[in-house]
């Protein structure tokens, strides 16, 4: 790849210095003879030519000039210079009919900004005429294609003519004399196929933005574009702008010189959005990005500013740019995107001549007519080769058409496959369920033959609800495979309609007292009597009530109100929560959606809820709409039709239940039932459990254990475990166990791992890089149990790893073995403490890098107490400040570090320091205990015996003694 950059590269170095096409000759002028069978001669090599670098000589100083050079070939060829050049030439007419119509001009010369022919006669006589690009239409000379002139030449008498040709672009050509009629019978021949070209152009280009519009294929529609710009590019050769535009000469001028650098900047973009972002081609994707913004240049700033050195460079980028062109076409060609090969090749093909062109005006190869004629005959060849590649295309977007069709009718036969799928899976769901069914049973039977002999159980009451919680969702997906097949109808029968929904919302006051909500609820009549289906309407509310409660926060308010109105009533249940997303609020009634999918949201629940809410509304004939505010809360609006009827003896407020149902006695209980009669415990809420907690004892009480979990039964469960042998703390997220342990310092953290908020390994993380508590240990519980997981949580410092469901026993070995690791721990930093003031310290092992940190931890603390070591008001809150604790987390840290505290710390610091001062034996007793910190001699001897065993006065001789 970096061989074929090199070698496209390389060429650009020669490309700069304009060409000459002739050398000194001193040999005798020699005329041009024009007799009656002259039609066409070329007079290239009877030219005289001479350099004007100045381009500002006149004819008369021209005339004056001797060292004009003799012409070597037929054609002329110039690169792009500030030079003009004059041409110097001699006819002789030995035509005696044809005097008037003899044509003198440059053939292919269309590059000329201008072009001045004079006509010398033997009678000093001078005629002049100009021509060329910037001069005016009408003076462009005989022919708009190249600069053509119409002379007069009398018989038998020499003329000498002078070409004066100046240009901002490159220039060639060939100087030739025509008879004017045999002109005019070529000429007809050209602007028949130009006139033929144009028209072709025109139904070509509507063909393929017609075709794009239709065929959605990127490589097609950049292939429309280009070939319209390589239409464009040639038209630019033909004299057509100059007949269009002759009114409008700035626009004339920039389709002369702006034009043609069109065309690489589409095919730059071409090719690279035809190469990918593999490796190898990054070097060239940026150099296409560099030709893209040149071109772009180039093509706005002949409006400005025009010149031969801008032409030169806008040439060589062009031509760079054709030949990363042609790299491309075989990159393309020998990689898998052979669908663009179609379309890239007949481009490529036209744009030959046009990179023949470019190098042709950088002198890199001679000029030659011929490469002007192939650009119209590969234009012509690509049009008949691409109307063939267009009939496959069109045949390829019909066979697509027809497989997207065939697609379309296989995804219907997949949909009902899936429907059926969802048949069996309903089906599944109801036999498993009913399977269900009798454990649950043979559970809930012994749960309450326990409640009654053991009343003061708190563990039973847990396992009731939550028995009665997983009854209640397999009841609603019996409801759901019901509904779906047919077999749910209403059954609606007389009963107060008001009273139902006081009664209702009554259900939920102990509920919003628990979770601090405000409750509200208001109805327009008192009474309402009429034909309801009481189970599918209670169903109805309850989960809306229950959604309510789980997403509003403490705090904020849930509010329902019921509006009876003729023929119907609305049911409104509105919270001030979390809200719904707009993306999700559509989507909210299909089964088991849920708006956060994630295994660690804050909010659980299963997804049928309110898609069973929905089918049962349009069971009852009613409908349900929902409108939400993300942040700000959700409102459900519920309408039903309304039958009243006459009301019964009966006190409404009583209205019967089934034999046996539990909302019998719903008075009696202050807890809220669920749609199916039992206790209601929503999926996301856990009432906070009031059971009597055994009392700690005292030596517990210094034992403190973090209980993080979002689960409030797993809490209490956890609690239930150790509550006899630690002080509890609970935390419901990782965020608040992680101020909590901060701020007490527990001696062990039990912590879940997908909680909302911050999770296990965020806590872990954050607790373990704190100064004040990464010596803290603790235990994960979670139901990932992957060796990644473990690793995860392990490299983050979490001490010990438990999957749940757990055993109590390993449970509670584990965190008295983790207990007792920090014993062995502090026992480890007091023998330091001890082997620091004697003479040998004892050699350890490897420290791990948990003992690592709190040895930098303590090392830190003995710095801070060395500095202010003389500083008798220097105090543990001091030293709490320096090292960015509280005194209570500083008393802490260091009792589980040393079994001492900060006071003890610093009183030994002092002591170590001193029993140093007294080894080396250059100050007094007294001095020595001023510069610790000590201003009682008394008391300063007094601890220094219990300290060391030997008063201070007595402790450095001691010790030389026994040196």
């Amino acid at each position: 790849m970096r061989l074929l950059y090199v070698l496209l590269l390389c060429p650009i170095t020669v490309l700069a210095q304009p060409g000459a096409s002739g050398r000194s000759d001193k040999a005798p002028r020699q005329a041009t003879v024009l007799y009656d069978t002259t039609r066409f001669i070329p007079v290239g090599q009877q030219l005289a030519v001479l350099e004007d670098k100045t381009g500002r000589l006149t004819l008369a100083e021209v005339r004056q000039r001797q060292d004009f050079r003799r012409s070597t070939s037929e054609n002329f060829q110039y690169g792009f210079s500030n030079s003009a050049y004059w041409f110097r030439f001699d006819l002789l007419n030995r035509n005696r009919e044809n005097t008037k119509h003899w044509l003198v001009g440059l053939l292919d010369a269309a590059t000329l900004d201008y072009v001045d022919l004079y006509l010398v006669y033997p009678n000093g006589q001078v005629r002049h005429q100009a021509g060329g690009l910037k001069r005016p239409y009408v003076d462009q000379g005989f022919f708009a294609t190249t600069p053509f002139f119409r002379v007069e030449l009398p018989p038998n008498t020499p003329v000498t003519v002078y070409f004066r040709i100046r240009s901002s672009l490159a220039m060639f050509g060939k100087v030739t004399v025509w008879d004017e009629y045999y002109n005019l019978s070529k000429g007809r021949v050209i602007i028949f196929a130009i006139w033929m070209f144009l028209g072709l152009f025109i139904l070509r280009s509507l063909n393929n933005f017609v075709l794009a519009r239709f065929i959605p294929d990127p490589q097609f529609r950049f292939y429309a574009v280009c070939t319209f710009l390589l239409y464009l590019s040639t038209l630019s050769r033909t004299g057509i702008y100059p007949i269009i535009l002759s009114g409008h000469p700035v626009l004339l001028e920039w389709m002369h010189y702006g034009m043609g650098r069109l065309m690489p900047l589409g095919l730059a973009a071409w090719m690279y959005s035809l190469l990918d972002d593999r490796r190898v081609f990054r070097p060239l994707r940026w150099l296409l990005l560099g030709v893209i913004g040149v071109c772009a240049v180039g093509v706005i700033l002949p409006f400005f500013v025009q010149n031969a050195s801008l032409s030169r460079f806008n040439a060589v980028i062009v031509a760079m740019m054709y030949g990363l062109f042609f790299l491309n076409v075989f990159l393309i060609w020998f990689s898998k995107s052979r669908s663009a090969v179609h379309f890239v090749l007949p481009i490529a093909l036209c744009t030959v001549p046009f990179f023949l062109f470019q190098l042709q005006s950088l002198s890199v190869i001679p000029y030659r007519p011929v490469i002007s004629q192939l650009a119209l005959l590969a234009l012509a060849v690509e049009m008949v080769s691409m109307s063939l590649v267009l009939g496959r295309v069109v045949r390829s977007y019909i066979k697509e058409r027809i497989a997207t069709a065939d697609a379309l009718i296989r995804e219907k036969v997949e949909v009902d496959k899936l429907q059926e799928l969802d048949a069996v899976k309903t089906q599944f769901f109801t036999n498993i369920s009913h399977e269900f069914r009798t454990p649950l049973t043979l559970l809930l039977g012994p749960l309450a033959d326990l409640k009654r002999r053991f009343p003061a159980e708190p563990l039973l009451p847990l396992m009731e609800r939550n028995t009665n919680r997983l009854l209640g969702l397999i009841n609603q997906l019996l409801d759901l495979s019901k509904l779906e097949a047919g077999q749910l109808k209403a059954q609606p029968e007389p009963g107060d309609l008001a009273t139902f929904f006081r009664t209702q919302a009554s259900s939920f006051e102990s509920l919003a007292e628990s979770q601090r909500i405000r409750f509200l609820f208001s109805q327009n009549q008192d009474e309402c009597w009429a034909e309801f289906d009481r189970g599918k309407l209670e169903t109805i509310v309850n989960n809306l009530l229950a959604n309510a409660f789980k997403f509003t926060p403490a705090g904020n308010d849930v509010r329902m109100s019921v509006h009876y109105g003729p023929g119907q009533f609305t049911c409104v249940v509105e919270d001030t929560g979390i809200g719904i997303p707009p993306t999700h609020l559509a989507r909210i009634f299909e089964r088991f959606y849920q708006v956060d999918g994630k295994i660690n949201r804050p909010y659980e629940g299963t997804g049928i809820g309110l898609a069973l809410v929905h089918e049962l509304t349009n069971v009852l004939g009613g409908r349900i709409e929902v409108s939400s505010i993300e942040k700000a809360g959700t409102t459900f609006h519920i309408t039903m039709p309304l039958v009243p009827t006459v009301p019964f003896d009966q006190p409404a407020a009583e209205y019967p239940h089934p034999a046996g149902h539990p909302k019998a006695n719903a008075k009696e209980r202050s807890e809220p039932l669920d749609a199916y009669g039992q206790p209601r415990t929503p999926a996301g809420f856990e009432i906070p459990i009031r059971a009597n907690h055994s009392i700690p004892s005292a030596a517990a009480r210094e034992n403190v254990l973090l209980i993080i979990d979002d689960n409030a039964d797993i809490r209490a469960y956890v609690r239930s475990i150790f509550e006899g042998d630690y002080q509890i703390l609970e935390a419901v997220d990782g965020q608040d166990g992680l101020e909590q342990a901060t701020a007490t310092l527990p001696d062990v953290v039990i912590c879940d791992l997908m909680m909302h908020r911050l999770d296990g390994f965020g806590f872990c993380r954050a607790l373990k890089s704190q100064a004040a508590t990464s010596h803290i240990p603790v235990v994960m519980l979670t139901a990932k149990a992957t060796p990644e997981d473990r690793l995860e949580g392990f490299e983050l410092g979490a001490d010990d790893y438990l999957t749940k469901p757990f055993n109590r026993d390993e449970l509670t070995a584990r965190v008295r073995n983790l207990i007792q690791q920090r014993q062995r721990l502090f026992q480890y930093f007091a023998e330091q403490a001890q082997a620091s003031a004697s003479d040998q310290p004892p050699v350890l092992p490897a420290k791990p890098a948990l003992l690592a940190t709190e040895q930098q931890f303590l090392e830190r603390l003995t710095a801070v107490i060395v500095q202010h070591l003389d500083d008798l008001d220097f105090t543990v809150e001091l030293l709490a400040d320096a090292v960015n604790m509280s005194r209570v987390q500083l008393h802490r840290k260091l009792k589980a570090l040393t079994n001492t505290t900060a006071s003890l710390f610093i009183r030994d610091i002092r002591l170590a320091k001193a029993a140093e001062m007294l080894n080396e034996g250059s100050q007094s007793v007294t001095q020595i205990a001023f510069a610790v910190g000590f201003d009682n001699l008394s008391y300063f001897a007094k601890v220094f015996q219990e300290r060391y065993g030997s008063l201070p006065s007595q402790y450095g001789k001691a010790t030389s003694s026994v040196k």
